[in-house]
């Protein structure tokens, strides 16, 4: 229906759609010098509408009968259609395809498959169940490499998790969190991308971060990326036979069970890892055993719609203007 982010495309259309209809409503020209001139259609436009009758628009565009007006489903066509006969009964002109008020496009829309795996000494670890991958920067990735636990991937003036390592084409592991001796002040050097971006820049191919507080703490962050529209990617088609283009692997997050298991082989667990590192306040790095890290991209392409209409200038000065 629109282009904007799909995290804020069901607000933004309501928004739209609904300034729309109160612009159609009460057509206004700018040239005069006194109140609104409203032409014979203008009034007759604005006599259908009270707050009676935006409030059913309002109703309607917001019920449950459209299931959100997610892109390419039933209710977003429904909602499609309802504008476009409104845009209608106030007499606009269709600018769509084909004379109709629809001007249609296709997204393609990708889901992380539940079939993506990590594999680290000899088992299998499967997406959804024992790891999550951050939406938005996830692609069909297919990275086998020696992991590198660089602790929290913490870095601060002279301190740095990455002072005497090498993690060029390596899988980079990090600890959730931060030292409890790191300046935090800093909200950005608290999250996830911040040390996804120290990491890529220290050349690292894929990350893997232990997700906290066990098994409360994977359900909270899953139930977060499901919240992101599905946890799925929606973005132009780049063209009818082409799906769009996506982001090398950046940020995959592990239950600590999983980081556990990595780590079995140095004898650590990532709790006591993160006790080490806080107590003795200074870079502990592993290098750990190779690890393939395959994340599959289901795709789908749906074709969608615009919903467009011209309103025309209210005099003779300014008819060409819409």
């Amino acid at each position: 229906m629109d282009t904007c982010p799909p995290g804020f495309r069901g607000s933004y259309f309501f928004a739209l759609a609904t300034a729309g209809l109160l612009a159609m409503a009460f057509p206004w020209n700018p040239g005069g010098d006194g109140p609104p001139d409203y032409d014979k259609a203008g009034i007759e436009a604005a006599r259908l509408v009270d707050i009676d009758s935006m409030k059913s628009a309002v109703d309607y565009l917001a019920s449950d009968s459209l299931e959100g007006r997610e892109t390419g489903e039933p209710g977003e066509l429904k909602a499609a259609e309802y504008i476009a006969g409104q845009f209608r009964l106030f007499g606009l002109k269709p600018l769509g395809d084909s004379g109709t008020y629809f001007q249609h496009f296709f997204v393609d829309i990708n889901r992380i498959s539940d079939s993506s795996y990590l594999r680290s000494g000899g088992k299998d670890f499967w997406g959804s169940k024992d790891f999550l991958v951050m939406p938005f920067t996830a692609a069909d990735t297919n990275v086998t490499a020696q992991i590198v636990c660089a602790g929290y991937g913490y870095e601060n003036g002279s301190y740095s998790d990455y002072k005497g390592i090498d993690v060029t084409g390596k899988i980079v592991m990090l600890l959730g969190g931060n030292p409890k001796f790191a300046d935090t002040n800093d909200v950005m050097v608290r999250t996830g991308l911040y040390k996804m971006t120290n990491a890529v820049s220290n050349g690292a191919a894929a990350v893997i971060m232990t997700i906290n507080d066990g098994d409360k703490g994977f359900a909270q962050l899953r139930k977060s990326f499901n919240a992101i529209d599905g946890a799925k990617q929606m973005s132009l088609a780049s063209d009818i036979g082409t799906p769009a283009q996506f982001k090398p692997v950046q940020l995959i997050y592990i239950r600590e069970s999983v980081a556990d298991s990595i780590l079995l082989s140095r004898h650590f667990t990532s709790a006591q890892l993160t006790r080490t590192i806080d107590s003795l306040k200074v870079p502990v790095s592993l290098q750990l055993g190779n690890a393939t890290v395959r994340v599959r991209i289901d795709r789908e392409r749906r074709e969608t719609e615009n919903v467009v209409a011209v309103l025309g200038g209210t005099d003779s000065l300014l008819d060409n203007q819409y």
